[in-house]
């Protein structure tokens, strides 16, 4: 038990007060190495600051001394120079006056009084130079570099003195190459260059008249073209923007017969390489003009690929644009395209590329890639890809498949695609456990691949995809097998691939329309462009097995279609404010497959879509007639018609109108008079089925006849009515309405049209469909691949087409230009 403390009688705490005086504590170690540190500090800062002081007064001090000197030199300068007639007195000036106090901006006249006096002088001071010991060397090195330095200067200060001395001095002395070898890392084709952009009036094109003064310009640059001079000739005449100065006359002067044109391209593929060297449009422009004669050569031709690549990895040229990846390739004919700017001298960078993308379409560099072997080299191969994909970003796509000899050129060779394809599938990726995995393998099961080998697989399977949907467009079907890249059992699990790149692709790069993509893939645009153009192929491919029967249905629809996906998704526009409320309440998710079914049908089950379609068809109904239409009842449009004119009266009470609504029908006999009964449906198919027969009446004038017996519309029906697009509205919308009513029609359209009904847009239809057209023209278009080149001028073929109108022949044009 603790004892308790007891009381003292004390009730108040005293202070403890030292009797020796006021209390003070001790310092620590630690507070006097922090007071020392201070101290440090200080005296440095003092230190410094007399320092900074002692070096701010020297320098004014030096800078006040050097201008007196110099004031007293030009003094000097200019009482003896007008008295200097000896070539001593002269040389003794330049050391130890001119070459002292030179300022550009004060002492551009003294220059040029001596560059005058030097000129005068001239025989002594070369019989100096022709002492190897002589300083007159020197100090003619350091005035021809004052010159060089004063030309670039002032664009109002006289050329004569300068451009004269230089001359004189340079040009076929014995000491010209070491002079003429220092004067170059001087900036010496840099100055020419810039006297003839500044100086000289521009060219307005090539071998017009030059003026004396581009005529002299010229030839000090002609005399530097050497081979030991590559460097500079790439960085200071090729290198900075194309001026017309630069395309009608340098490139004219580089090109006259060189040895070492080849090794100008070379040098700069390795300057490039080693980070010297920009790859910028001009440069590439230029070389290729250079060596445009050369592209025979395979050594040129692949520092030309190299050297392309390298630029199109440098300048992106916003080569993808977001609105074109956004769109399918169908909607994108739609767009009216406009011309590419392909004048160099525009300006811009954009016009550059647009011209060397004309000159890689020019026989002179696809002739040589024509012999493409088995066996190409992976660098040809890279190159010939990295270009081709540049290609095929910056081309529009309305020209794309016709107007690209590059592409249209490397397409047809089976052996080229085969190996993109061989390559493509033989990428694979290192695991820590297991083997290697196929980067395609990787990516369809929605991966994400590393950076340097995701851009490998976008560009080759972009070229890939493009080049085989062209070369697939230019074989028949029964060349498939025997012609093409692929026969039909490789071409089946070729398509299988395809099919599972595009369906992760779309889902992982689903792009909505405002083009706010929900990949964080790098470059997703790209990966977008990239799954449209497969999806195009995808489309051909499906096309050709309905055809040929390479695979089986349950192969390409191996995609099951959500329970979720609302049918209300197809009923409006994408503008519709109806169609934004339902997309808020639906998930992405859904949306994406809702996206795909439009896109790609074919990768679902027949029978999945054929009930969703018949749940859009009910949906829209109730939404159009309300849900009392079982009952007869709800909005109805009514319409009388005569039996004799059915055609007739429903275009005029109907066209124009909604016709989702239900239609209530009174016939007319013959007599005029209504027939009994009421229309509780039957009336109204019957009605229906009769306009439809009559409106598509090959003796109506709107819809013609084949040699097959199948209706497509006539070309010639804007001089039966002048309102014939409200007709082909009208009979288009009586089959939808019969479509919406489940009512089974016959109706024999041709094969093409139908096609083109199922393109979008203005997109093109296969040849293979103009056989239920014109069976003849088809029959002989076929034939003309099998005659030989030589025997096209003898066929008289002259790309016109005759039409019978009404009795009148016309001739009409089917290539313009």
């Amino acid at each position: 038990m603790s004892s308790i403390p007891l009381f003292d009688g004390d009730h108040k705490p005293k202070r403890n007060v030292s009797l020796g005086g006021a209390s003070r504590q001790s310092e620590t170690a630690s507070n006097l190495l922090l007071k020392v540190h201070q101290q440090r500090e200080a005296r440095e800062l003092v230190r410094k600051r007399n320092q900074a002081a002692v070096k701010l007064q020297s320098f004014v001090r030096g800078a006040i001394i050097r201008k007196r000197i110099y004031r007293q030199l030009r003094s000097a300068f200019d009482q003896s120079i007008n008295k200097c007639s000896d070539h001593t007195l002269l040389i003794e000036l330049m050391s130890s006056h001119l070459l002292v106090f030179y300022n550009e901006r004060k002492d551009h006249s003294r220059l040029v009084l001596v560059c005058q006096k030097w000129i005068q002088l001239k025989v002594p001071i070369l019989n100096e130079l022709s002492s190897i010991a002589s300083p007159v060397h020197h100090i003619l090195y350091r005035l021809l570099v004052l010159c060089l330095t004063s030309l670039r200067g002032n664009p109002h200060q006289p050329l004569a003195p300068p451009l004269r001395l230089l001359e004189v001095f340079t040009f076929n002395q014995p000491h010209t190459p070491p002079l003429l070898g220092k004067l170059i890392k001087q900036k010496y084709l840099y100055t020419f260059r810039f006297l003839l952009e500044t100086r000289a009036p521009p060219p307005e094109a090539e071998g017009c008249g030059l003026v004396p003064l581009s005529s002299e310009i010229l030839k000090f640059i002609e005399r530097s073209i050497n081979e030991n001079f590559i460097s500079y000739i790439l960085h200071e005449l090729l290198s900075s923007s194309l001026s017309p100065h630069l395309f009608y006359l340098i490139l004219p002067l580089l090109a006259r017969p060189h040895p070492f044109l080849p090794l100008l391209m070379a040098t700069a593929l390795k300057e490039v390489r080693e980070g010297r060297l920009i790859a910028s449009p001009t440069l590439c422009y230029c070389l290729m003009e250079l060596n445009k004669w050369n592209f025979g050569s395979a050594g040129v031709l692949m520092d030309t690929l190299s050297l392309l690549s390298k630029m199109f990895e440098v300048y992106q040229f916003n080569n993808i644009n977001k609105e074109r990846i956004i769109m399918e390739d169908e909607e994108m004919e739609e767009i009216v395209e406009q011309d590419m700017d392909t004048d160099p001298l525009s300006g811009s960078d954009q016009s550059i590329v647009n011209s060397i993308l004309t000159e890689l379409n020019k026989g002179s560099f696809i002739n040589p890639l024509l012999p493409i072997k088995k066996d190409i080299s992976p660098d040809i191969l890279k190159g010939l890809c990295s270009i081709s994909y540049h290609v095929i970003t910056n081309t529009p796509a309305a020209k794309l498949r016709y107007y690209s000899h590059l592409l249209s050129s490397l397409s047809l060779s089976s052996h080229f695609l085969r190996q993109i394809w061989q390559y493509v599938t033989s990428l694979s990726l290192e695991r820590s456990f297991g083997p290697p995995i196929k980067c395609l393998d990787y990516l369809s099961h929605g991966m994400r691949l590393p950076a340097a080998v995701g851009v490998v697989i976008l560009e080759q399977m972009t070229v890939f995809s493009c080049l085989f949907s062209i070369s697939l467009s230019s074989l028949h079907d029964t060349e498939v097998d025997s012609k093409g890249p692929f026969n039909l059992k490789e071409l089946a699990s070729v398509s299988l691939i395809l099919k599972d790149l595009f369906i992760v692709l779309h889902l992982e790069n689903h792009l909505d329309k405002t083009g706010l993509a929900s990949d964080s893939r790098p470059r997703p645009f790209e990966w977008t462009f990239l799954a449209n153009l497969l999806c195009s192929l995808l489309k051909e491919l499906h096309s050709r097995d309905v055809r040929l029967g390479f695979l089986t249905p349950d192969r390409w629809a191996s995609v099951s279609l959500p329970s979720k996906v609302p049918p209300e998704l197809f009923l409006f526009n994408e503008e519709d404010e109806e169609s934004s409320k339902i997309k808020m309440i639906t998930s992405p998710t859904t949306l994406k497959y809702a996206e795909l079914l439009k896109r790609a049908p074919f990768v679902f089950p027949f029978v999945e879509r054929f009930i969703f379609l018949h749940k859009l068809l009910k949906s829209n109904r109730q939404s159009a007639q309300g849900f009392l239409q079982e009952f007869l009842m709800g909005p109805s449009i009514s319409i009388a018609a005569r039996r004799t004119h059915l055609y007739e009266d429903a275009f005029s009470k109907l066209s124009g109108r909604d016709l989702r609504y239900r239609i209530l029908v009174t016939l007319i006999n013959a007599q005029g008079l209504d027939e009994a009964g009421i229309d509780g449906g039957g009336l109204f198919r019957e009605f229906l089925s009769e306009t439809i027969k009559t409106g598509y009446n090959p003796n109506r004038g709107f819809f013609v006849s084949s040699d097959s017996a199948t209706l497509y519309p006539n070309p010639l029906a804007h001089l039966i009515s002048d309102e014939y697009p409200l007709h082909y509205q009208f009979l288009g919308g009586l089959l939808g309405k019969a479509l919406f009513e489940n009512m089974l029609i016959e109706l024999p359209l041709a094969s093409f049209f139908l096609r083109k009904l199922t393109t979008p847009g203005r997109g093109w239809v296969e040849t293979h469909y103009l056989s239920s057209l014109d069976p003849e023209l088809y029959r002989q278009l076929l034939s003309l691949k099998d005659h030989q080149e030589s025997d096209f001028d003898q066929l008289g073929l002259d790309f016109t087409t005759l039409s019978n109108e009404f009795g009148q022949i016309k001739v009409y044009k089917d290539i313009y230009n």
